[in-house]
């Protein structure tokens, strides 16, 4: 998770991001309801605060119901191309910030085994 607090750079995909949100009828803390993320954390990917990852994405596409087949399938999408390509490319920050978001959504059974399977490693 990559926060740019202090430098703001609304890209193509923070812009993409918000309209379809609106389009859905989703409120900023609806959507982070939905997707088991802090409303924060939405409004700064929205507004440029910090980067979009591919976690993210694919959270906004279950949220929304979209498919690849959707014409507005974010990680199918060419604006969203780049990212695709180098979500192998992470820093440990961005994965620790991704990994934080799939833990806040499991439920507590799910967190149990993730927790016995960590402290195996």
């Amino acid at each position: 998770m990559s926060k740019r607090n202090l430098k703001i750079i609304e890209t193509e995909e923070s812009k993409l991001l918000k309209e379809m949100r609106k389009e859905a009828g989703l409120s900023v803390r609806k959507l982070a309801e939905l997707m088991g993320i802090s409303h924060t954390r939405v409004y700064q990917m929205e507004s440029g605060r910090e980067d979009i990852s591919y976690e993210y994405l694919n959270k906004f596409n279950q949220v929304l119901q979209l498919d690849s087949k959707d014409e507005y399938n974010c990680t199918e999408t060419r604006v969203f191309e780049p990212m695709r390509e180098s979500k192998n490319n992470n820093t440990k920050n961005d994965l620790v910030g991704d990994c934080i978001a799939i833990l806040a959504s499991m439920d507590q059974e799910k967190l149990l085994t993730v927790k016995t399977i960590i402290e195996r490693l």
